[in-house]
């Protein structure tokens, strides 16, 4: 998957996560929710931590995709 494909998938993993709830309850499942999104991130770029790590890079990224991209670039092993 080339940066531009991973770029989309983290957008669209923050468009299904929505705002971080304020709510102790519901943040705890966002918290995990986002996990998910950082570990389907890493799967879809077949655990290639440079691929997500050049995909963060750019003024046209999101801030919050890039964390995830960055999040699942950790995870790569």
């Amino acid at each position: 998957m080339d940066r531009h494909d991973l770029r989309i998938r983290a957008n669209q993993a923050l468009a299904d996560l929505g705002p971080e709830p304020v709510d102790p309850e519901q943040h705890d499942i966002w918290v995990q929710e986002r996990r998910g999104a950082v570990m389907l991130l890493t799967n879809v770029a077949d655990g290639k931590a440079q691929g997500l790590r050049d995909a963060a890079i750019g003024e046209w990224v999101h801030p919050a995709a890039r964390d995830l991209l960055l999040d699942a670039a950790q995870e790569c092993p």
